[in-house]
Formats: C-alpha cells, structure tokens, sequence
C-alpha cells in the first residue's frame, strides 16, 4: 500500500471497524483500498494572471468555527497569498482562538491579516408589538387597559415555506377568545400559487388535492379580515403570521391593517422555565386539558389546531400572570424583562477589528458572550455590543443575518433602512454560498434580496462588500465538508434521516477574483456594480484598518497588592522550617534568584 500512495493522494479503504479489547479504541482492518480521482484544484495562479486587481477575501470560516469549516487557518493565508491577494480576514463563528497563528501566518507571506468574527446578535422580542403603529401617542392608554376587557384573535397559517414575500398561505385557522373562553373559529384551506413541496406535505399533510377546490386568497381574506376586525393578534411566534397577513393584503390589494400583536412564544419565555418553546412543549409544561378534563393533544402544524391550542395557552398564561397580579397590558408588557437571553435565537452579524481599541472591545464582548449569555450558542445582547462598539466595523452578515430575515419576511423598505443604519457595511455573498437549509433558502431568491441590498447600501451610503463565505479551500473538499456539516445536523436531530446530498449545488470554496467577478454580476446584472463590490469597495475597506498585533510576546502577571511581599515571606519561612536559620548555600541562592 506505501509504495502506491503519495502524499496528499485520496484514498478510499474499506474493512470491518472493530474495538481493542484492552484500549476500546476503534480498529479498521483494511480490506480493500483504492486512489480516488478527484476534479482538479483551483488553479491558485488564477487571479494574478487577471487584468483587473485582485479581490480581499474578508469571510472565512476555519477548522475553529466548530462543525462547520475543515479549513486550516495554514492553507487558508497560503491559499491568498498564492492568488496575490494584500489581506485576508477571518471570520470564525463566535470565536477568535485563531488569531494567534493567523498573524503569524499571515506575517510569513507579508500579508495584512483582518481579525473578524461571526456572532450572533440579540434583541428582547416584546410580548406586544405594533403599539405605535396601532395607536399613535396613545400607547400608554392602551397599556393601562386590563386585558380582561379586551377580546384576542389567535391566528396560524400554514404555508409553502418560510417567506412572506415568496411563498403562499395554504391553510388559515383563527379563534376568538374573550374572558378566557374561546368563543368562536375560523378555518380554512387556500388554493395556492406556487406548488405545495414534499417537505411541506410531510410536516402539515396538506397536499395539491386537499387546496384544488379551495378559495384563492383574495377570496378568503375579506371573510378572514371581518372576523379578525379590531382584535389584539395573537399566535405563537405572531411575527411569522402577521408578515403573512399583511403580505396577503398587499398582494390582494386590501387596505393594510396595523393591529397589535401578543407573541405567546415570548409570553412563555417570561413565565416559564424551559430549554425549548416550540408549541407543543409549552403545551406540555402548561399541562392543558380540555374541558371534558382530557389531556389536550393535537396535530401540531395545521393551522386550526394551532391556533386553538395556542389560545388555550394563552389563556394559561394570562391566568398565571393574574395571580400574580399583572391584570393590564403594561404589566404583560413589563414581562420581557424576566427573558433570559442565552435562550433566544440570535441573528447572525460581522466584526472587523479596525484598531487596538476595537480589538480589547472584541475581547470583551466575546468573553461576555461565553460567560454570560452562552447557551446553544454564545449570544450577544445588542446594548452590549452598542457599548462596545468602537474601533469595530459592524457588517449586516450571512444570509440567516437580520436584515436578510426581515426581507424574507416582507418587512418594508423603513423597516429594511431601520435595520440597515445599525450597521457600518452590508455584505453580499455568492448566491450559492449559504449553509442554512432549513432556512428554505435558493438561489433566485438570494440573488433577489441581495440586488436590493446593494440598492439599499447606496440610498443609506453604506459600502456594499462581496464575500465569499468560504469554508474549505477548493471545490474537491466539498464532499468532506458537507459530512461534517450533516454529522452536525445528525447531532441536534436525532432520529431524522438526512440525505447525503442536502448540500449538493452549495459552494463555499475559496474562490478567484473572476469567480466572485461572475457571481455578482449575475446578482447585479451590471460588470461595472460588480467591479465595485467585488475589487474597489473591499480594498477601500481595508485601508481603514490598522495593522495590529493581537497578542504582544511580553509577559502581563496580574498587579496584586502585597502579593509580593507575601510570596517572599512564605518562602523563606517555609524554607528556615524545612533547613534551619543556616540552609546550604545551594539553597539560600537558589531561593535568592528564584524570588529576585
């Protein structure tokens, strides 16, 4: 077998995987093996034959952004300096342990290292929202009003997929509750625009054939709209229902409707105690029965049994609040602040370091993140990273980043432009460079929302940066990545099969300038748009940022007051006690040098 391999040859081995019976380690007994042929690199001369200068890669991911990258920090500066390229940044998801050898790295081949990071940002989601829009100055008024006096409309809708702007509502369920009884229901399905998918069909069993001789949505949503009428909308994460509806009214040319929202997810973050609230869990932990005295059950994902489940928990909840003594609106309000925030799914952002200051402010907000706020994974609450902001450019992130979700969502353009203004840069990728799945991302719809972002930077005169998103080096280590990645969905979701090409057609390679130069004229539809995303505003970036060192070679002990004296005094106390008043000579000058 030596003589027919060489270094960096891929083989394939086959055999029986045993256990030592001393060690318990794993054994493979090779059977059988053979050299796999592999399509060919990239060429790594590509970008300095170019005409045009050369892209500055800034998002990379390496082997230290766990379960996501097999990219060494080694290959990935190698791998820039080889295509010409003045920096590289690195963006490690939450994590920074790589800054070290990246500078060292990068010093070999004199190139300008761009210390980033991945993280996640977090905002407390008010139990109500809307209140502005809904009353206009007049929010306190409503805050002061007991919810007892008020009727809910608890809605779920059942859809195509995840977007508001894209995808269609295929089944409605609504119920009325007033004084903690549901007093009315509303159901029904609706006839689509787009097909129903497999995936779809198998979490909701609703296919082509039950929608076919359903009303279409301008049909239904006169009839949904009544029975709504001037509610507070309710559902269990009501975000996601009430972008629907209001997209639903767009698209059918209905009056938009600006109601308050009570989010029940959030209600039971603030009240109840539990490592996840998906519905059917709350449920659960809020032991709900129904009338007759039965344990309540339900075909979760569909939109009638939903929303009535969803205001039996409500109505829960509300009591559990009563005897606590919140009876108004302000009271529930007030509630958010007993949400812990390592409990909250975070939105994705970008830092860049651009001087010492922002690199201390990194430090801090990275530890912060782990020791305070780490959950599934560490978050950071966005006052924190406001606070400590300086000397960081902030970019608005991959494609599961807030911005992006709020475009998904169907949020509208002040809404996109609220978002945006936080941040100093927005960042658009490849249209095949996504790693989310679950998102239902494709491409056309990439390419979509990030052409509006490039729009969006220019009307708020932010800089629109094109990254790669790379997390292997060439095109041959996708396979390699993608068993990594599936292996770490496996871990999360145990018992679910998952195929082995959930992420054929994804590329995140490092990829040549005319690659990028491609990708985004396919996104803007314009060479020269594309030139300056790709080339001019990335090397402008980096001009803004300082070389810096992150770690100094110089020793930093820790000042403490009297620590000094104290550690020579139980020297030589502990020394007189083992030697006498007169130690031996190799011993006082031992101790001597030692303490000098």
């Amino acid at each position: 077998i030596q003589a027919t391999i060489r270094e960096k040859d891929t083989i394939v081995v086959e055999g029986p995987l045993t256990a030592d019976p001393k060690t318990n380690e794993p054994i493979l007994s090779i059977r059988r093996f053979k050299k796999r042929l592999l399509e060919p690199e990239t060429d790594p001369e590509a970008d300095t034959s170019a005409e045009l200068p050369v892209h500055v890669e800034l998002h990379t991911h390496s082997h230290l952004s766990a379960m996501d990258s097999i990219l060494s920090v080694e290959a990935l500066v190698e791998r820039a300096a080889k295509y010409g390229q003045k920096a590289v940044g690195i963006t490690d998801h939450e994590v920074i342990q790589a800054y070290p050898e990246f500078y060292e790295r990068c010093q070999t081949h004199q190139i300008k290292p761009i210390y980033g990071m991945e993280g996640n940002v977090v905002d407390i989601t008010p139990i109500l929202m809307n209140l502005e829009k809904r009353y206009s100055g007049a929010e306190k008024e409503f805050l002061q009003e007991t919810w007892e006096t008020r009727s809910f409309c608890v809605i779920d809708f059942e859809t195509t997929g995840l977007s508001a702007l894209r995808d269609d509502i295929i089944e409605i369920g609504a119920v009325k509750i007033f004084k903690g009884k549901i007093v009315d229901t509303f159901q029904s399905f609706v006839k689509p625009t787009v097909p129903i998918g497999e995936t779809t069909t198998r979490l909701t069993g609703i296919t082509e054939e039950k929608v076919r001789e359903a009303p279409a949505l301008s049909q239904i949503l006169p009839t949904l709209r009544d029975f709504i009428g001037e509610e507070v909308i309710v559902g269990h994460n009501v975000n996601f229902d009430y972008q629907f509806y209001q997209q639903a009214l767009l698209k059918t040319g209905e009056p938009l409707i600006h109601s308050v929202t009570l989010d029940t997810l959030a209600l039971a973050r603030s009240l109840l105690k539990m490592s996840s609230y998906t519905l059917d869990k709350v449920v659960k932990k809020l032991g709900l029965t129904e009338e007759t005295g039965e344990t309540v059950s339900f075909r979760h994902h569909r939109a009638s049994e939903d929303a009535r489940v969803t205001g039996l928990a409500l109505i829960a909840m509300l009591e559990m609040a009563k005897k606590d003594n919140r009876v108004t609106f302000g009271d529930i309000q007030n509630l958010q602040a007993e949400i812990a925030l390592n409990r909250l799914h975070g939105d994705s952002f970008t830092a860049f370091v651009q001087n010492k200051e922002g690199l201390k402010n990194l430090y801090r907000i990275v530890s912060m993140s782990h020791l305070e706020y780490l959950g599934k994974v560490p978050v950071i609450p966005r006052n924190l990273l406001s606070e400590n902001r300086d000397g960081l450019f902030l970019g608005t992130g991959s494609p599961v980043s807030e911005l992006s979700k709020a475009y998904r969502m169907g949020k509208d353009h002040s809404e996109l432009i609220e978002i945006a203004e936080f941040y100093d840069f927005i960042e658009i990728m490849p249209s095949d460079a996504y790693t989310d799945i679950e998102e239902g991302f494709d491409e056309k719809t990439l390419r979509e929302m990030y052409a509006r972002f490039y729009e969006l930077g220019h009307e708020i005169g932010l800089p629109v940066l094109f990254t790669g998103n790379v997390h292997y080096l060439d095109p041959v280590d996708h396979k390699a990545w993608s068993v990594l990645k599936i292996s770490d969905i496996a871990l999360h979701r145990r018992g679910q099969k998952l195929s082995s090409t959930l992420f054929d057609g994804v590329k995140l390679h490092y990829r040549t300038t005319q690659e990028l130069l491609r990708c985004a004229e396919e996104i803007l539809e314009d060479p020269e748009k594309a030139k300056e995303v790709v080339i001019d505003n990335p090397s402008r970036f980096i001009d803004r940022i300082e070389l810096i060192q992150p770690i100094t070679r110089t020793l930093h002990p820790p000042i403490i007051e009297g620590a000094e004296e104290e550690i020579k005094t139980l020297t030589l106390e502990n020394m007189r006690a083992l030697y006498g008043d007169n130690p031996p000579a190799v011993i006082s000058e031992r101790v001597k040098r030692e303490l000098d």
